[in-house]
């Protein structure tokens, strides 16, 4: 079998035209000259007139033939042998071999894991290149050979790489991979180029970016897909308490999927703590079905906790486990600050009901005079009870304590200046103080709760299940109220029966803030020895800390991490991941704050950031939450992203020997075709001096 190995070359065979127009545009019209007639014929000779135009047309064939065998020389003629098994000769090749090492390379089908198969073919396929071939592997947008940007001719250090190579917990991108590919190409030494791209057709590999494919390079997608998957997977899990306690309930929801084709019975949810099962759960889903569990757990210490949900492991086990933390506070410190004992001392005894010696929450209590001159940074949350005047140096500093992450409750009273509160609320998204509603004589105008948010953190869980919207708690009676309005961005979580907030948070994300609308103490109101009172500021305090301690971050696999840390210097800070190995992460001074980045991490599980070896904080990466659940790409869809249908897709199981041999077997004739042109110009040089010999 004849062929070329750079087929573009052949679009330049028009040029062997050009003499067959020169020819054409050159034959004349006869013209009538008056001349004897016996001159005429003595000068003309029929015979001679006939060689004239055998040579120009010999000439003709000779130039046009010349430009045919130059054109294809260039395009690298080369005879393919029919062999069976061996090559009689080798068409020296650039092969570029894109390996699909993503996450669903985990899967183990009926043949053992996928990327066990991959690697084997990877070596059949480099096993055929021979002295003068290069090869570049492309493996998780990568070049796995870490000595060449371009091509390499060591192919045996190819083999151990790719002997030694794991499979990645994030997606692959096939897309950007064969954009380094092709881009890998500019620097080839050869011109015969092929490239493999040895995937599972995972569909969220494939963006919807258009593959361009060059005609020139002989692309190959080799299909090591499982015949069926059969995969159960768990989704995400997420903490949904918001306050969490010691020895107390915490909830914690589980998404969990079977992307199968078969129902699936009695699977067993577990969740663990420190590595110890703490919560067990039973589901059972039908083919593509989904489910929500909702499980509780109940931790036994504080501090920061590792947790994980786990089900018993099937054919792909890389989505069988998440993870995710918790962090219990061990102390929780508040600065209380009231103007007169009467504004404090309810909320004091609310924060420590049992008389602990050593409790949860530690409270300092100061005047309004003393407010200004404490550490703001000693404290978690401060909480402003009446106090009559906030100066604007204190509320600097305020505003930096909550850019900080910690918590403000304020609950203003009878010796507020509205004016100048409104300053402070209007600063972190509370709405303005108008005026205060008295209605100490009216008995019959006093106001109870009316609207109460019982899906809000503070709220669930702090009374019995029977009491809802439709069965209100028994509501404290309010003498006494302030009124707010203009725009504000905070939610009400409770409001009076005419919809007039009682209190409001703040929608920063960064800090919490609640608003008290009715002072703490019996004058305003009989809220202070209501049932309600101790619950509702001990759990607001809670609420508060967690903003700051209880954020549970949580990444995907392959995707850039940034973490914000409150610390003066990035010096003595170190990230350690699942396995214990310390990480160096970029870190950037920005203010008072450090910004922790890590470009890629792939490990699933917990990871660890520590200042001077103290503990900072935990922030979790799990492996990408895929809605098709690693499914195959649909074939019309690939013919839809690649632009050329200049590609070929095989199955695994086929032999790719006879490919490989009728790409790159057989012999080269461009020598061949140049002597052609060497021997034609040669002749077509001796023919077209005839005459002028003759003429001598």
């Amino acid at each position: 079998m004849f062929t070329f190995l750079n087929t573009i070359i052949l679009s330049a065979l028009a040029l062997s035209l050009i003499p067959i127009l020169i020819h054409l545009l050159n034959r004349k019209k006869s013209v009538l000259v008056q001349f004897s007639t016996l001159a005429f014929l003595k000068s003309l000779q029929k015979k001679k007139m006939k060689k004239i135009k055998i040579r120009q047309i010999l000439l003709l064939i000779l130039r046009t033939s010349i430009l045919l065998l130059a054109v294809m020389a260039f395009a690298r003629p080369v005879s393919k042998m029919e062999s069976h098994g061996t090559i009689d000769a080798h068409a020296k090749t650039s092969v570029a071999i894109v390996i699909d090492n993503g996450i669903g390379a985990s899967y183990i089908s009926e043949n053992g894991m996928i990327l066990d198969a991959i690697k084997k073919k990877t070596e059949e396929i480099l096993n055929y290149l021979k002295e003068g071939d290069e090869a570049a592997i492309i493996a998780g947008r990568r070049s796995l050979y870490s000595g060449n940007e371009g091509f390499t001719q060591n192919f045996t250090e190819l083999k151990a790489l790719v002997k030694s190579m794991s499979f990645s917990y994030a997606n692959s991108n096939i897309t950007e991979s064969l954009f380094l590919a092709n881009r890998k190409f500019e620097s080839a030494r050869n011109v015969n180029r092929e490239i493999y791209v040895l995937t599972t057709f995972q569909a969220s590999n494939f963006t919807d970016e258009k593959i361009i494919l060059q005609n020139d390079i002989k692309t190959i997608f080799i299909d090591l897909s499982p015949k069926e998957m059969k995969n159960i997977g768990i989704r995400s899990v997420q903490v949904m308490s918001k306050i969490i306690e010691i020895n107390k309930p915490v909830e914690i929801r589980v998404i969990i999927k079977n992307f199968g084709h078969n129902n699936a019975q009695d699977i067993l949810l577990n969740a663990f703590l420190d590595g110890r099962r703490v919560g067990q759960s039973s589901v059972t889903l039908n083919a593509d079905d989904e489910s929500v569990v909702d499980m509780k757990i109940i931790p036994s210490k504080s501090g920061y906790i590792q947790g994980s949900v786990e089900i018993d492991d099937d054919p792909f086990a890389a989505d069988n486990k998440k993870f995710f933390h918790v962090f219990v506070p061990n102390r929780i410190n508040v600065l209380l600050a009231g103007n007169k004992l009467s504004d404090i001392e309810f909320i004091k005894l609310a924060l420590n009901p049992t008389a602990q010696t050593n409790p949860l929450i530690q409270v300092k209590t100061v005047n309004a005079a003393q407010l200004p001159m404490e550490n703001q940074g000693d404290f978690d949350v401060i909480v402003l009870s009446n106090i009559p005047r906030l100066d604007g140096l204190f509320m600097r500093r305020l505003e930096g304590f909550l850019n900080l992450g910690k918590g403000l409750m304020i609950i203003p009273g009878s010796d507020a200046d509205i004016s100048n509160y409104n300053t402070l609320l209007s600063t972190i998204g509370f709405g303005q103080m108008l005026n205060l509603s008295d209605n100490s004589i009216r008995s019959d105008a006093h106001m109870k709760f009316g609207k109460i948010d019982y899906s809000h953190p503070i709220i669930r869980g702090m009374f019995d299940q029977n009491i809802t919207s439709e069965k209100p708690l028994e509501s404290p009676s309010f003498q006494k109220y302030f009124n707010v309005g203009g725009t504000a961005t905070s939610q009400t979580v409770i409001a009076y029966s005419n919809n007039e907030p009682f209190l409001e948070e703040s929608a920063s994300k960064k800090f919490g803030a609640l608003l008290f609308l009715s002072a703490a103490n019996l004058t305003w109101s009989d809220w202070p020895i209501k049932g309600i009172f101790v619950p509702l500021i001990n759990r607001s305090i809670h609420y508060l800390y967690s903003k700051n301690y209880g954020i549970n971050e949580s990444y995907s696999s392959g995707e850039p991490i940034e973490l914000r840390l409150n610390a003066a210097s990035g010096e003595n800070i170190s990230l350690i991941d699942p396995s214990g190995i310390e990480l160096r992460p970029k870190i950037k001074q920005i203010g008072e704050d450090i910004l922790i980045s890590v470009p890629t991490a792939e490990m699933p599980g917990t990871y660890k950031v520590l200042h001077r070896g103290e503990l900072k904080v935990m922030f979790d990466l799990n492996t990408v939450d895929d809605p098709s659940g690693y499914r195959k790409l649909d074939r019309t869809k690939l013919e839809e992203i690649i632009s050329s249908k200049q590609y070929e897709i095989v199955d695994a199981s086929e032999d790719i020997s006879t490919m490989i041999l009728q790409s790159r077997s057989g012999v080269e004739l461009w020598k061949w075709f140049v002597f052609g042109v060497l021997v034609l110009l040669i002749a077509e040089t001796l023919i077209s001096q005839s005459p002028r010999t003759s003429k001598k």
